[in-house]
Formats: C-alpha cells, sequence, structure tokens
C-alpha cells in the first residue's frame, strides 16, 4: 500500500482532498506508533570486533533477536546499551533485530509495515483529517479509537503468527495499547 492509496482511501471517506503533505506526517505517525509491533526484522554483520568495543548499531534497532558468530553459531556473551553492542570476544558478528518502519517521503513510497496493519493505517489518515478540521471532532476521536483496536488487532494476530512460527506456545499478552 502506498501512500497514495492511503490517501484515496481516506479521502473518500471524510468527502475531501487530503494534500500529499499532510498524508505524509500522518502516514509516518501511525507507522512510529505501531513501532516496533509490525514485525520488521533486519540485520547488519559488524566485522573485525574488538573486545570490550562499543560499536553503533542502526537507529532504528528496537530488539536484538539474535546473534551469530562468523561460524553461524548463536552467541549470547554481548551487552547492548541504547543503539550500541559490545562483544566479550574478538571476531565477526551478525546482529538480527527487530525494528521501526521506515518512514515515507513521497506519494508513490510503500508503507512498511505489514497488510494486517493497513486498515489501521487508513483509520489514522482519517482521524488526522478530521482533527486537522477540527480537533474536537467526535468523529475523529472515534476514529483514533479504531486506529488503536485495529492495531491491537493486527498485533496480536502477528503475534500469534510470530509464535506459532517459533514454535512458541501462544499465551494471552496484552498488547501497548490495551
Amino acid at each position: 500500500m502506498t501512500v497514495q492509496d492511503l490517501i484515496d482511501a481516506a479521502s473518500a471517506y471524510i468527502d475531501d482532498d487530503i494534500e500529499l503533505a499532510d498524508a505524509i506526517i500522518a502516514t509516518n505517525e501511525a507507522q512510529a506508533r505501531i513501532g516496533d509491533m509490525a514485525f520488521i526484522y533486519d540485520g547488519v554483520t559488524l566485522n573485525g570486533c574488538i573486545v570490550n568495543t562499543w560499536y553503533d548499531l542502526p537507529a532504528e534497532v528496537t530488539t536484538i533477536v539474535a546473534v551469530k558468530r562468523d561460524d553461524g553459531k548463536r552467541y549470547t556473551n554481548y551487552r547492548k546499551l541504547g543503539q550500541r553492542i559490545e562483544f566479550a570476544h574478538p571476531g565477526t558478528y551478525s546482529v538480527e533485530y527487530r525494528r521501526m518502519p521506515v518512514a515515507v517521503s513521497k506519494a508513490t513510497d510503500a508503507v512498511e509495515v505489514p497488510a494486517p496493519y493497513h486498515s489501521a493505517l487508513v483509520t489514522y489518515m482519517r482521524y488526522w483529517a478530521k482533527a486537522k478540521e477540527d480537533e474536537d471532532s467526535e468523529d475523529g476521536m472515534r476514529l483514533k479509537q479504531e486506529f488503536y483496536l485495529e492495531t491491537d488487532r493486527a498485533y496480536r494476530a502477528l503475534l500469534k503468527s510470530e509464535r506459532k512460527g517459533l514454535g512458541i506456545q501462544l499465551r494471552v499478552e496484552r498488547s501497548p495499547f490495551a
């Protein structure tokens, strides 16, 4: 789904045009609110690491999922502090992590959050447009709550899928929005 797709879907609801600049702001705000719950994975390889030296991780890293040595074996003797990591042994390490979605900047940019969140993004843009027009809009406040409910539903579905893929027994967990 692109920013333009979001504009088209939200504009039809509010019966008004949404400016591209506003749509970009709203989309980035919504993606930031979803954040780590989007389960977006990435990785970085750190070559020639020295013992007890801090190395910078990308700014969008939220959670380290796994660290592996260059022989592919899992490595756990590391520390993470903020956006930095240090290792207790020299070597090359692959760091797998979850991260924040990348911000959009033009109409043709695709949102990075998974498809289960797309309806929540549309709802957030509708809310944003209503709130911009009238910050006390009852419809706007209802749409904001609907965004959080849709986000929670998508998060729970993805969490269940994540745990199933990892062979983890699912237990009831409160989402950050509950």
